[in-house]
């Protein structure tokens, strides 16, 4: 009767100790959840409030409707091939320029984008997506470019 008083105090220590493991690891891997939710949340945090300092991609803190009218804006032509910036692709959409394609120049750094590409960016953004200069500040060299409309 002993020994089986014994095997039956056995199985329960182990019992218990297989339960105490399986609750411990419960518990570290839910404390490295709750860390690495609580992290990500505080660099995001963190990135939103950096671009909002800097205003970068805040819808409203672009360029206006007059702004990106004023911009330069040119038709690729056979003779030119590339982007009168001296690109042979816009780096919004990674496409290369095709002639017939409408592309604005930005006057301060004389980055070539399609007009649909970067029209989009500057209305959330006044940086170049390059360089990140002002998109919005002119050059006295630029006005051999007219402003352009697209469909």
């Amino acid at each position: 009767m002993g020994s089986g008083l014994l095997i039956i105090a056995t199985r329960i220590i182990r019992a218990g100790a297989i339960t105490a493991l399986i609750l411990l690891l419960l518990g570290a891997s839910t404390l490295v959840l709750l860390h690495m939710l609580a992290v990500g949340r505080a660099c995001r945090q963190s990135l939103r409030a950096v671009n909002r300092a800097a205003g970068f991609l805040e819808p409203g803190n672009g360029l206006s409707s007059d702004d990106l009218d004023n911009l330069p804006c040119f038709e690729i032509s056979t003779q030119n091939g590339g982007g009168e910036g001296g690109a042979d692709g816009c780096a919004l959409c990674l496409e290369s320029f095709e002639p017939g394609d409408r592309c604005r120049i930005l006057p301060a750094c004389q980055h070539s984008f399609h007009a649909r590409c970067v029209d989009r960016w500057l209305v959330r953004s006044p940086f170049c997506p390059m360089c990140r200069s002002n998109a919005g500040r002119r050059c006295s060299d630029s006005s051999s470019l007219s402003g352009c409309a697209y469909g």
